[in-house]
């Protein structure tokens, strides 16, 4: 019993996280748009990558990842 209740309270915070994360990048695209439309033509920007926490985090786990393979014997 205590344990389909730890299966669902899981199971119901990934989907919370899952929600905020869409509506996070919906906000940050919201306001790129304003931003964006608010600019002259004229003006030339340099293209900036946005990388989120998370995917920092990712991209190292990889790197640590290919550099552990590496090092391992085949």
């Amino acid at each position: 019993m205590k344990r389909s209740f730890l299966y669902q309270l899981l199971f119901g915070c990934l989907i919370l996280c899952s929600i905020v994360s869409y509506v996070y990048l919906q906000a940050q695209q919201d306001e790129f748009q304003i931003s964006s439309q608010e600019t002259t033509s004229t003006e030339i920007e340099e293209k900036q990558e946005v990388i989120l926490p998370d995917l920092a985090l990712v991209k190292k786990l990889i790197d640590v990842t290919k550099t552990l393979s590496s090092l391992a014997p085949h």
